[in-house]
């Protein structure tokens, strides 16, 4: 928190955006963790342990000016960027070279922010999801109401009799979008998937005779 603390200050002190900071630090993260080890990003410690021995490759200090432009050739920065991100890592002596503990800092904020970032695209991802299907959480098994799939489908779904060829249908894209394996064994809650009407309320199917559901572009669309 320290140094989240801190390079919140410094950020506001050099009028650095914090939501693009966040966004250019989840970049970096991102794209470094689709490349290497998962276990170089699954804590902070590692992240920090990793870069540092990378970045200062057995030296006592990295060059700022190096580092800057290593980012703006990546794509992490722009040209017009650099000498904002060197002042912003540069904390102790403003030498334009960034001991361990700058380094430490800087990438500990990084981190930080990356997972700060990421986290908000996850709830802004939910929330959409959340507003255009129907959300049910699943009860306790013996509640009697909603405790399994065949109880929520009869619960919500009007237009689906229970086990009929339909309900195979409605399930198995029930399980489909939820990533369900076993539809006997879930917990917590599921969304509902949207199957296409017509005008009298009917089920749409095509020419074989499987349910028509909107996909969730559609959906957003309409």
């Amino acid at each position: 928190m320290g140094s989240q603390y801190n390079y919140n200050t410094r950020l506001s002190g050099l009028n650095i955006d914090k939501e693009s900071f966040e966004k250019k630090s989840a970049d970096f993260f991102n794209n470094e963790k689709a490349n290497n080890d998962e276990s170089i990003f699954s804590s902070k410690e590692n992240f920090i342990e990793h870069y540092e021995e990378k970045l200062l490759d057995n030296n006592d200090t990295v060059n700022a000016d190096a580092l800057a432009q290593k980012a703006v050739n990546k794509g992490y920065l722009e040209e017009d960027e650099k000498e904002t991100f060197i002042r912003l890592a540069d904390t102790e002596s403003g030498d334009r070279s960034l001991n361990k503990k700058e380094l430490s800092s800087l990438l500990g904020a990084i981190y930080d922010s990356a997972q700060e970032y990421n986290a908000d695209n996850v709830k802004q991802e939910k929330k959409s999801i959340d507003e255009i299907y129907e959300r049910v959480t699943i009860q306790p098994w013996g509640t009697g109401v909603d405790d399994c799939l065949s109880r929520i489908i009869q619960n919500h779904v009007g237009e689906i009799e229970l086990y009929s060829d339909n309900y195979n249908q409605y399930l198995e894209e029930l399980c489909r979008l939820n990533n369900i394996e076993n539809p006997d064994i879930v917990s917590g809650s599921v969304i509902l998937p949207k199957m296409k009407l017509d005008e009298n309320n009917e089920i749409i199917k095509d020419e074989n005779g499987k349910i028509q559901f909107y996909t969730q572009e559609e959906l957003e669309n309409l």
